[in-house]
C-alpha cells in the first residue's frame, strides 16, 4: 500500500512563519527631502522654495505691522493667523490633503465666518451714518458748513464783450422798494480763472451790454465763478463805505455766505443763528 501523506503540524507551520519573518527586510526610513515614491528634490529647487517662503513671510510681517500701526489690531491678528497657516501648510506640512483643503477652509473663514462675527460685533456698538467721523473731523465738517442769506441774494447775468465777460448784478429781490442800483463789473477773463482779489463793481449807468449767456454757458463757467468775490460799493451818497463782499451762491445769484457754526473755547461749537454753545459729549459721541 502506498504511504500516507505527511500532514504538517502546527509546530512546523509556526516555525516556518517565524523563519520567514526573521529574514524579511526592514522598511527604509522616510527621508524628508525625498517625496514618497519619488526622487529627492535638487538642492537649487529646495533653496528656491525656501527663498519664496522667506519673501512671503517678510511680506506678511510687513502687512501685519502696517495694520497694527494703523489701529486695526483685530485685522492684524487675523491676517497673521491666516498667513501663518498658509506658510505652515505649504512650507512644512507633508500631507498633500491639507494643501488641497486649505484654500476652501480659508475661503469659508474669510467670506463666511469673519463677516458673521464682524456683524455681531458691530451690533454692540453705536456704528451708524451719524457716528462715522472722529471728533476733530466732525468739528471741521461743521465749521465748513455755510448758508446763503437769501434776503440779500442778488441775481446776476453774464454778458460777452469781445474775449472777456462782464457780470451784471441786479438788486436784491427782498419784496421791498428797490433802492440798490444795478451794478456791473469790469471785463473779466473767466476762461483763465477767477481774479485773486475781490472785483469792485460800478453802477451800470449808460454801459451797453450784449446778450446774456444762456444756462448751458453758465454751467461751463461754474468752476471759474465759484471762487469769484464781488465787492459792493456804497449804496447812498454820503454814507460811509460799506465794502461788503458777496460770493457765488448758485447758477443765478451771488449773495452773502455766512457760517452756520463758530469755534468756541474747549472744542465747543456755537450756533451762529441762535448763539447756543454745544460742547462735545465724548460718552454719547455728539455735541
Amino acid at each position: 500500500m502506498p504511504a500516507a501523506p505527511v500532514v504538517p503540524t502546527a509546530t512546523t507551520a509556526t516555525t516556518a512563519t517565524t523563519a520567514t519573518t526573521a529574514v524579511a527586510p526592514s522598511a527604509p526610513r522616510h527621508d524628508p527631502a525625498r517625496p514618497p515614491g519619488g526622487a529627492a528634490k535638487p538642492a537649487p529647487r529646495r533653496l528656491l522654495g525656501w527663498a519664496v517662503l522667506s519673501l512671503f513671510a517678510l511680506a506678511l510681517l510687513w502687512l501685519v505691522f502696517s495694520l497694527w500701526t494703523a489701529g486695526q489690531a483685530t485685522v492684524a491678528v487675523g491676517a497673521l493667523a491666516l498667513g501663518g497657516s498658509a506658510l505652515w501648510v505649504y512650507g512644512t506640512a507633508r500631507s498633500m490633503a491639507w494643501k488641497y483643503l486649505f484654500p476652501g477652509i480659508a475661503g469659508m473663514l474669510l467670506f463666511v465666518a469673519f463677516p458673521l462675527v464682524y456683524t455681531v460685533q458691530i451690533g454692540f456698538t453705536n456704528y451708524s451714518s451719524s457716528n462715522l467721523l472722529y471728533e476733530d473731523r466732525a468739528r471741521n465738517y461743521l465749521l465748513e458748513k455755510t448758508v446763503v442769506d437769501e434776503a440779500q441774494a442778488r441775481p446776476f447775468t453774464l454778458h460777452a464783450e469781445g474775449n472777456a465777460l462782464r457780470l451784471k448784478l441786479m438788486p436784491a429781490d427782498s419784496g421791498e422798494a428797490v433802492t440798490s442800483p444795478v451794478l456791473v463789473s469790469p471785463p473779466l477773463d473767466l476762461k483763465a480763472g477767477a481774479p485773486r482779489r475781490p472785483v469792485a463793481l460800478q453802477p451800470l449807468g449808460s454801459t451797453v451790454l450784449g446778450e446774456p449767456l444762456n444756462l448751458r454757458q453758465l454751467v461751463a463757467l461754474r468752476s471759474s465763478l465759484q471762487p469769484l468775490v464781488l465787492q459792493l460799493q456804497p449804496q447812498l451818497p454820503g454814507q460811509l463805505a460799506d465794502l461788503q463782499t458777496i460770493r457765488y451762491a448758485g447758477l443765478r445769484e451771488f449773495g452773502r455766505i455766512e457760517p452756520l457754526w463758530q469755534a468756541a473755547a474747549g472744542g465747543a461749537l456755537r450756533d451762529v443763528a441762535s448763539g447756543t454753545v454745544h460742547t462735545p459729549n465724548r460718552n454719547s459721541g455728539f455735541f
